[in-house]
């Protein structure tokens, strides 16, 4: 399984707003709620955590997914920053350090 985040960069800061995910059972696409009706786009946390918990509990609920490894394109440098504030808020994240980036 495949993992990218897609952002926009507003005021100075990477947001994001498309979380895509690749599989052996095709491509499927989680985009942020406000990305789609605002017009110019205004972020909010809530909303931005709410289309990644979105793609979240799709793995989850795939019994096919059980026992697979998921891989995010640039982890270590950028997507671990967007994805972790919602991994936090689901429960007790440790992740491993290497040479002060996140590799797991």
């Amino acid at each position: 399984i495949v993992m990218d985040f897609e952002t926009i960069f507003i005021n100075q800061v990477h947001t994001p707003f498309a979380l895509g995910i690749y599989s052996r059972l095709g491509y499927k696409q989680f985009i942020s709620s406000s990305f789609k009706t605002s017009k110019p786009f205004s972020p909010s946390k809530s909303v931005n955590q709410a289309f990644i918990l979105s793609a979240l509990n799709y793995l989850l609920s795939q019994e096919y997914f059980n026992n697979c490894h998921v891989y995010f394109h640039n982890f270590s440098k950028f997507d671990s920053f967007l994805l972790l504030p919602t991994l936090i808020k689901l429960g007790d994240v440790k992740p491993v350090m290497r040479d002060g980036k996140i590799i797991y």
